[in-house]
């Protein structure tokens, strides 16, 4: 909503003047530490720039009005004022473009097209989602899918030399925005949701109190201070809101007590809560318990009426995101509607959600100054321009234009411990999430603003609640998880959807049965969370070992269904002879196994590729000696000593004999059977990771649990 959380477009300036915020925040810090009144430590200020400043050199090209790049020679201060006071957008590559206003790209003009077709498309898919219309959502799904591509292609065109759209800084400028994007919503939501903040040495938390206590409105903040009768931080509560992120990187004891306690003590009432609260729902909470409390309670309170003749279009003209968080307060009782607010209306929901809705909205209108004070000053979450290094408390998964966080230790705060999944927990989560999906909104503002975006277009960057995850199980493989999305877009589904992300998570190349049962695995973790029902450990391991056992069995069996496939090609295919190619794989069978087990037909054919623990020259004699059958023992040495073999780790068997007929005993007792069941299963492993058990990778599950 405009003026709690987003300011008038007129009232974002550009205040990005390097010098400027130096000498200022370089002003307060000497104003505290000598305590001289402002005049003078301004004056000392610039006396130390002037001292100390130097002019960085940057060499850039420059494109001259219609003509070819020319290389210029400029100091970075000169070349980003010159650039802002033409009027250009300026990147956080520092590559600069046009304003529109004097000339518009026409690709962007094909983006906002489709950006609108694809909105368009996607409120179709998700109503016929609701209603069960799977063709439909289907074919919608397919379209607003075919937007996305028509604009995710541009960045791809732009990086091809031989497009007629090449531009080589545009690719860079688009990544750079992005992660811009991401790495603010990432460090707003952790130090939002979770009081976290990326101090990863003293020098830091020393540059942030400054930044802060520089910019901050400290009679803004005494006012409501006192309207609301919130607690003011003293200096030792303070210095535990600071240890708290810092201790996650250092303890630098002697830094503190130099350093930062000093300044602290310097600093006044308002100041000291406004490093502890600006932007910090979390340490709002932990210093004024029953104050958020409270505040919760009356976004989150179901309304059952208000006078309202035509609830139906007050719905399709609301606030889209306060919307979807009164949608959320009603979470099991507009299960499957989508957004047929008709339906709901003739079923007596819709003036329910409306009365809801404006219950939040006056809610936030009444408690406006305190939303103002603070997530609407113009201060940034520190460091996150290096925020890959951040160790998180909140964020469970991000990537290029999404955060993701969970909101459990809320539910347990209100719970007094407790976790559960109910009715309110759900509106209490939807609660923070709009909070925090509304404070960014004012940071991307600024940062559009500091890029010299028109005033017109200061709204274009964004981010947005899109889902809803009621159980998210992120696991310790890179970009996997497991998921039930209950609501997406404001609609909340009649049943989860579970989303599996991740090649190991879903992996086609296993054994369909494997799959399924991973997914079954998967279902049951979400299904006993979402339902409050406990998991039993033990039964899990147990099923995993059960697993690993009937593997093993039917490998011993001669079942070649847990191998992985490759193929033998004909002699006259490879560049190298016999002897060396990969044609002497097949000569194996041939020479060892043929009399005794039938022929196979030449190459080409598939195979089944058999991990064996014959990798050393002494595990291939004892193999040798192993062998019963004196005519396979005979034959096989001498194909040993033909092919100069010391070893054999793996060997090709084609597979129409193996599903036929099964595997010789004589290459069955040398499967290495612990690494196909280590592959097959790594789907249950991964799973089992998320439930916390500590797992070695090169060790079964049975070999490491007794249960």
């Amino acid at each position: 909503m405009k003026d709690i959380f987003y300011k008038d477009k007129s009232q974002y300036t550009n205040q990005l003047n390097i010098v400027q915020g130096y000498l200022d925040q370089l002003t307060t810090y000497i104003h505290k530490k000598k305590n001289l009144d402002i005049e003078q430590s301004r004056k000392i200020a610039e006396m130390i720039l002037k001292d100390y400043y130097q002019p960085r050199t940057v060499v850039y090209y420059e494109r001259e009005n219609m003509q070819d790049r020319v290389v210029k020679e400029n100091s970075l201060l000169s070349y980003i004022n010159s650039n802002l006071k033409s009027g250009n957008i300026l990147v956080p590559t520092f590559t600069s473009y046009l304003n529109p206003e004097v000339e518009k790209s026409i690709l962007s003009e094909f983006i906002a097209i489709n950006v609108k077709k694809r909105s368009a498309a996607k409120k179709l898919m998700h109503k016929a989602k609701a209603e069960g219309n799977i063709d439909l959502y289907n074919a919608k799904n397919n379209e607003q899918n075919m937007m996305k591509i028509y604009n995710n292609s541009l960045s791809g065109a732009f990086a091809q030399k031989a497009c007629i759209l090449y531009n080589p800084t545009a690719h860079s400028t688009l990544t750079s925005i992005t992660r811009t994007i991401t790495s603010l919503s990432n460090a707003n939501n952790e130090k939002l949701v979770a009081g976290n903040r990326y101090y990863r040495c003293g020098r830091d938390i020393l540059n942030n109190i400054t930044y802060i206590i520089t910019y901050v409105n400290k009679e803004q903040i005494k006012s409501v201070m006192q309207k609301y009768n919130l607690h003011y931080p003293t200096v030792e509560e303070t210095i535990r809101v600071l240890k708290y992120s810092s201790d996650l990187y250092m303890h630098d004891v002697t830094y503190y007590n130099k350093y930062i306690i000093p300044y602290l003590n310097t600093l006044n009432p308002e100041e000291l809560a406004a490093i502890c609260y600006i932007g910090d729902l979390y340490q709002l909470k932990e210093f004024n318990s029953d104050f958020i409390k409270n505040l919760i309670d009356q976004l989150t309170t179901k309304v059952e009426y208000v006078e309202e003749d035509d609830p139906v279009n007050k719905l399709k003209e609301a606030d889209e995101a306060v919307l979807t968080f009164a949608l959320q307060i009603w979470f099991y009782e507009v299960r499957g509607y989508g957004k047929d607010f008709e339906k709901m209306h003739n079923d007596g929901l819709a003036i329910k959600i409306y009365a809801t809705y404006l219950n939040i909205i006056n809610t936030l209108i009444k408690y406006k100054d305190f939303f103002n004070t603070f997530f609407m000053q113009n201060i940034f979450p520190n460091n996150s321009f290096r925020l890959n290094f951040m160790r998180r408390r909140t964020v469970v998964l991000s990537d290029t234009d999404s955060t993701c966080f969970t909101l459990d230790n809320w539910v347990k705060w209100y719970y007094n411990g407790e976790f559960r999944i109910d009715s309110k927990s759900i509106a209490i989560a939807g609660c923070i999430s709009y909070i925090a999906s509304q404070a960014i909104k004012h940071q991307l503002a600024l940062l559009s603003r500091y890029m010299n975006i028109p005033q017109e277009n200061l709204d274009v960057l964004s981010m947005k609640n899109e889902f809803l995850w009621l159980v998210h199980d992120p696991c310790e493989v890179s970009k996997h998880y497991f998921a039930y999305t209950v609501m997406q877009e404001g609609n909340v589904f009649t049943k989860p959807d579970i989303e599996i992300k991740g090649v190991h998570l879903k992996n086609s190349a296993n054994p369909q049965y494997i799959v399924e049962d991973g997914k079954k695995l998967m279902h049951h973790i979400l299904d006993s969370v979402a339902n409050n029902r406990k998991i039993n450990l033990r039964e899990i391991v147990r099923h995993i070992i059960e697993l690993e056992n009937n593997i093993e069995e039917r490998i011993k069996q001669g079942n070649s269904l847990f191998f992985k496939r490759s193929k033998i090609k004909d002699k006259e295919a490879y560049a190298l002879d016999e002897m060396k190619s990969p044609y002497h794989r097949h000569t194996l069978w041939v020479d060892v196994f043929s009399e005794k087990y039938g022929n196979i037909p030449e190459p080409p054919y598939d195979v089944i590729k058999i991990p064996t623990v014959v990798n050393t020259r002494k595990k291939l004699q004892d193999w040798l000696d192993s062998i019963e059958d004196e005519s396979i023992r005979t034959k096989l040495s001498i194909w040993l000593d033909k092919y100069n073999k010391s070893n054999l780790p793996t060997i090709y068997l084609f597979d129409g004999y193996a599903d036929a007929n099964g595997i010789p005993k004589e290459i069955i007792s040398v499967i290495d059977i612990n690494r196909i069941i280590l592959e097959v299963t790594i789907q249950h492993r991964i799973i089992l990771e998320t439930l916390g058990l500590i797992i070695n990778d090169e060790e079964l599950i049975k070999d490491q649990f007794n249960v």
